[in-house]
């Protein structure tokens, strides 16, 4: 992201199951990540340029959802937008930071329809586990080049940078000790791609980040210090970044199933097929899900994440 985040450790089980929660410092000297853990409501919220609006979604969030009418994908979707404008306003009076943003990815429960529904905006990941299938329920929100998220911005009158990340100091920091990286290292290293929306941010969504944000054909506003291409009008026409949420709606079936949210820096490293296979196995063998994010994040560290890392783990019982 602009600047990048620490680690944290975060687990859940819901009810009637107990639930945990543990924290980590991780290899950063500070941590942007926040999170929230509710009876029916979960996030993992990956700040960016400071922790300020990944605080404020883990305060506020889950109220601003509950506050909101119409169903639960609208209320979603206005938790997010609201929390969004109320931050972007304050920022604008010098009232909090104008470099502060965060990417973020909400879990709601029906537990009576044995439901679950994700609303993300960014890089932040949630996958499904559904007898030991691993179920995608989200999906980054990158600027890559030609794609609708890049056209967006193009649109807007912002460009994209995109930059090539060799992994090197992934490599310096992996655990070279333990058998199974080092069987699976070259699969583990490789070239990275990453586009940043006006040379700034790697996600194309995000909460917060006022300088990328209301952008009209009449603004007045005085143009943000970016590093603009030769022959730019140093004018932008919409959001150059969106708060706006990606939802999808995921039934749970009878069976037993378990649903883990992270930030990036876990998915950096571990994709969903992996991380499902972890807590799979650790569950039955009868670990607690505060164990399984407590494996999952030392395993991102142990394959060289230099990001912050939350994982959440919420457990599912099969159904009756």
């Amino acid at each position: 992201l602009r600047r990048r985040r620490a680690a944290v450790i975060d687990a859940r089980a819901t009810p009637p199951r107990q639930h945990n929660t543990k924290r980590n410092a991780g290899p950063r000297r500070t941590n942007e990540d926040a999170f929230h853990e509710g009876e029916t409501f979960y996030g993992v919220y990956d700040g960016h340029s400071g922790d300020d609006v990944a605080k404020k979604c883990a305060r506020e969030l889950h109220a601003r959802f509950e506050a909101s009418d119409g169903d639960t994908e609208t209320a979603l979707r206005a938790a997010f937008l609201r929390l969004d404008a109320d931050y972007c306003s304050a920022a604008a009076r010098n009232e909090a930071s104008p470099d502060a943003g965060a990417t973020a990815l909400a879990l709601v429960v029906e537990p009576s329809q044995r439901r679950i529904i994700v609303a993300n905006c960014g890089d932040c990941a949630a996958v499904l586990s559904r007898n030991g299938a691993a179920v995608s329920l989200s999906k980054a929100h990158s600027p890559v080049p030609h794609s609708d998220e890049y056209e967006r911005v193009i649109q807007a009158g912002g460009w994209v940078t995109s930059e090539t990340d060799l992994c090197v100091g992934r490599l310096r920091s992996m655990d070279l000790e333990d058998p199974e990286i080092s069987r699976s290292i070259q699969d583990r290293v490789r070239l990275n791609e990453i586009h940043r929306v006006c040379g700034e941010v790697a996600v194309s969504r995000a909460l917060g980040d006022v300088d990328f944000k209301g952008w009209t054909s009449q603004s007045e506003r005085e143009p943000p210090c970016f590093a603009y291409p030769e022959g730019h009008p140093r004018r932008f026409t919409g959001d150059l970044l969106t708060a706006e949420p990606e939802i999808q709606v995921a039934s749970l079936g009878s069976s037993h199933a378990f649903v883990v949210l992270a930030t990036d820096g876990l998915w950096d490293v571990l994709d969903g097929e992996e991380a499902v296979r972890v807590v799979d196995g650790l569950l039955k063998a009868g670990k607690a899900p505060s164990e399984c994010c407590a494996e999952l994040v030392a395993r991102a560290l142990r394959l060289g994440s230099g990001d912050n890392v939350t994982a959440l783990v919420v457990e599912f019982a099969a159904a009756d």
